[in-house]
């Protein structure tokens, strides 16, 4: 890298750090915020950490099945704290990278796309992702105490847990680079909301169609080889959060190195990163354009219609304008839509054959309570 452009980068990143040292070791003061801070860290992660140990010792005490199952929770974890990262980063990247009040400094100062893009994933990455690596070390750690494993699991860890959270933010910013370049948002709030609608609706989908109850359900399966080989199989092969979560299962067991996906988490950050810088290059300040605009300027502000509307037609038209423009009401559907998908995947999912009752009384129970609910949904309205 060439001295200017580290000199350029380190002088973008001087106020994050000079603000965070203020912030935690104000001048000429005993920082007792900070120490209250790193006491209730502590205490917390002391807390995470015994409830984890106990959990897994409980686990770990039954027999084959039960170790898997331990696994199996191990994994989802870091599916969840992967999801809730790339989720995070995306708040945090459209209010730090395109509704930031330094914006106009910055972008009068001779600086490039890619610096631009280094400063914002820095900081991004470093606000979304210390709580996570924070938090999470004793709940992971825990399992290596379980599992006996020795010092090198906590620097694979550590590893790990770096890499996965580069490259939530990198992907994160990705998506949020695209995102408002394709549907550009005028309100922060509005901005938010939908990012939350989304990563809820998502979460509500996998979380169902994982069907956790065949986890400890094994009457599913013909036989038992065939619930374990089920449980068994790693998860999501083809995601970072996977790759972490199947390369530290391995070790726990093991105590065996996947080179291979100990090299895929390290060169997938790195992939992310100037997919991402590339994508800032292409749609960055046409999305920050229109992000900035107060109204749809760039459409007349009406035409002559070639009919008369009716009075109908035209309370019509407000009603729907009104309902439109007002996201906090018309936001709702995305989520009565993948409550409605759940629901009905649900019916079909349920178990009628094994019922202590006739299948024609449980599908009339279930119908008479189906109608039940929608008249109790109609007169809440």
């Amino acid at each position: 890298m060439p001295a200017l452009q580290y000199g350029i980068r380190r002088a973008l990143l001087m106020p994050m750090i000079l603000s965070a040292k203020n912030r935690f070791f104000p001048v000429g003061s005993f920082p007792k915020k900070t120490m209250g801070a790193g006491i209730f860290c502590l205490v917390l992660c002391t807390i995470l950490f015994n409830v984890t140990l106990s959990v897994v010792t409980y686990f770990h005490e039954q027999d084959e099945l039960g170790i898997i199952l331990s696994l199996k929770i191990f994994q989802m974890a870091w599916i969840l704290i992967f999801a809730m990262l790339i989720f995070s980063c995306m708040v945090s990247a459209v209010s730090s990278v395109y509704l930031s009040q330094d914006n106009e400094i910055v972008f009068s100062a001779p600086i490039s796309t890619p610096e631009l893009y280094f400063m914002r994933y820095t900081s991004n990455t470093i606000y979304t992702s210390w709580m996570m690596i924070v938090f999470s070390l004793p709940i992971f750690g825990a399992y290596g105490i379980v599992f006996n494993t020795p010092l090198l699991y906590w620097l694979l860890i550590v590893i790990t847990l770096v890499s996965m959270a580069c490259s939530a933010t990198c992907f994160g910013l990705l998506l949020t680079v695209i995102l408002i370049n394709l549907f550009p948002a005028r309100h922060t709030k509005d901005i938010i909301l939908y990012l939350s609608l989304c990563f809820g609706v998502l979460i509500i989908f996998l979380i169902r169609l994982l069907q956790p109850e065949n986890m400890v359900n094994p009457d599913e399966y013909g036989n038992f080889i065939e619930y374990f080989s089920t449980i068994s199989k790693p998860v999501a092969p083809y995601i970072p959060a996977g790759w972490a979560a199947n390369f530290l299962s391995l070790y726990l067991l093991d105590l065996e190195i996947d080179w291979l996906l100990l090299g895929l988490l390290f060169l997938t950050p790195f992939t992310l990163y100037f997919l991402g810088e590339g994508a800032m290059k292409l749609w960055f300040f046409p999305g920050y354009s229109k992000s900035q605009e107060s109204f749809g300027g760039h459409h007349k502000f009406g035409h002559r219609r070639k009919y008369k509307l009716g009075t109908w037609q035209w309370l019509f038209s407000k009603e729907a304008k009104i309902f439109a423009r007002d996201s906090a009401e018309w936001s709702q559907l995305f989520m009565i839509a993948a409550l409605v998908v759940i629901y009905l995947y649900n019916f079909k999912l349920l178990p009628i054959d094994r019922a202590a009752f006739s299948e024609e009384f449980i599908t009339n129970l279930i119908a008479f309570l189906n109608i039940g609910l929608a008249g109790f949904i109609i007169t809440s309205l």
